[in-house]
């Protein structure tokens, strides 16, 4: 009997092809998911940069992270959503797919990445303080604390 193939590999397969031009056109290099993590994702890391596209499950919402490639435990998973905010605070059809919490797919969040993280994809982290600002009145306004004790 053949083994069942786990479910998320599609959705990885999927990802990889996508994301591809993160390999390709900045060097970046796959490195496994933890086991103690979610499995519907992949993780691309190079000296400066962690990418992280992951999804709930094949089909389900989403999401690409950023943040420095030094300990994984201390990934800042900045939304790239947010870098488009940081980056184009006018960007109307980016804003619409943020305020109403629309699913997207992985070729139009892939396009997002090469339109606004090129500098962060190159290695340059200058838009990572905005991130965590913009992270922490989010996080305020729903009452909570982000960010170190």
């Amino acid at each position: 009997m053949m083994p069942k193939a786990k479910p998320e590999e599609p959705f990885r397969e999927r990802a990889r092809e996508v994301f591809g031009f993160l390999v390709t056109d900045f060097a970046f290099k796959e490195e496994r998911v933890p086991k103690d993590r979610n499995q519907f994702a992949i993780q691309l890391k190079k000296s400066t940069t962690r990418v992280v596209v992951e999804s709930i499950s094949w089909g389900c919402t989403t999401r690409v992270a950023l943040g420095t490639a030094g300990d994984p435990g201390a990934f800042e998973n900045y939304d790239l959503f947010d870098l488009v905010l940081a980056t184009d605070p006018d960007d109307a059809t980016v804003r619409r797919i943020i305020e109403t919490s629309a699913q997207v797919d992985l070729p139009l969040l892939a396009e997002l990445l090469k339109r606004y993280g090129d500098a962060v994809l190159r290695g340059d982290l200058s838009v990572f303080p905005q991130l965590r600002d913009i992270v922490t009145r989010r996080a305020a306004g729903l009452g909570v604390r982000y960010g170190p004790s």
